[in-house]
């Protein structure tokens, strides 16, 4: 079957390429909006602890260090993990409003290293994804890799020198706080 269209001649094949085309951009359309807007589930502090131990990295709760650090911030419960070349925390807030700004604030220190070592930096904390419930910077610059990973009110932030960047993200993967 056959049809002439300003002069050309339109097959059913033509025709069903087509329709298959559009078919094939649809749902590949769906599919980049559906991982787009798909959660990713947080972990709890006894999450990452046993992910921690699990690895052999001794833990501690380090709620009263940050608190100090960070006047204002309302946490629920930080655990960290941390040696001469890497530290690992796991950040967990009253709510993700407050997650949020507590991103945005590390995120600025991350733009300051950033800035300061423009001339040895490998990434920008810029540069990054977001999607659906959860958001992640990383950085690396003079020597130094900085992981930063939000999912809801949670927050999963990590520093090491360059040759233990596998390391953090080990944890980050075993966790699902990889980007």
């Amino acid at each position: 079957m056959s049809v002439k269209y300003k002069g050309k001649t339109i097959t059913a094949k033509d025709i069903f390429i087509t329709v298959g085309f559009f078919a094939f951009m649809g749902i590949l359309t769906f599919v980049s909006f559906k991982a787009a807007f798909t959660p990713i589930p947080s972990i709890t502090s006894e999450e990452f602890s046993k992910a921690l131990e699990e690895n052999g990295y001794s833990y501690y709760d380090s709620t009263s260090e940050w608190l100090e650090a960070n006047p204002g911030w309302s946490f629920d419960k930080c655990t960290s993990y941390t040696d001469s070349t890497l530290r690992l925390d796991f950040l967990v807030f009253d709510d993700a409003k407050i997650a949020m700004g507590s991103f945005s604030a590390i995120t600025s220190k991350l733009t300051s290293i950033y800035t300061s070592h423009r001339d040895n930096a490998v990434d920008c904390p810029y540069g990054s994804s977001r999607r659906a419930n959860f958001i992640y910077r990383t950085l690396k610059a003079d020597g130094m890799y900085y992981h930063l990973m939000r999912i809801d009110n949670t927050i999963f932030y990590a520093t090491s020198t360059t040759e233990r960047e596998n390391e953090v993200l080990k944890i980050a993967k075993e966790i699902g706080y990889i980007g």
